[in-house]
């Protein structure tokens, strides 16, 4: 075997060890951006949610009452964002 080989054989687990230790890092990076991104996502949601709830119970107040279709609006806002708040 020449010195080329021999050096192939010798240092080739150290290559592959490498390129999936490389590709393992560019992978787990991605998937904790993924999850920052999810994480981020699910607070501007929550956020929206809120305002949303807020601003009609605001209207209703200020309007001094609220009609069927208002209150079926409150509460279908209201039951994701009840929920989010106590199993998040």
């Amino acid at each position: 075997m020449n010195p080329t080989e021999s050096f192939i054989v010798t240092h080739f687990n150290e290559v592959v060890s490498l390129i999936i230790a490389a590709a393992l890092g560019w992978a787990g990076k991605a998937f904790y951006a993924t999850i920052q991104e999810q994480k981020a996502l699910k607070k501007a949601v929550k956020a929206l949610l809120h305002d949303r709830l807020y601003q009609s119970c605001r209207y209703y107040i200020q309007q001094g009452y609220v009609d069927s279709e208002g209150l079926t609006n409150v509460g279908l806002v209201q039951l994701p964002y009840i929920s989010w708040i106590l199993f998040s």
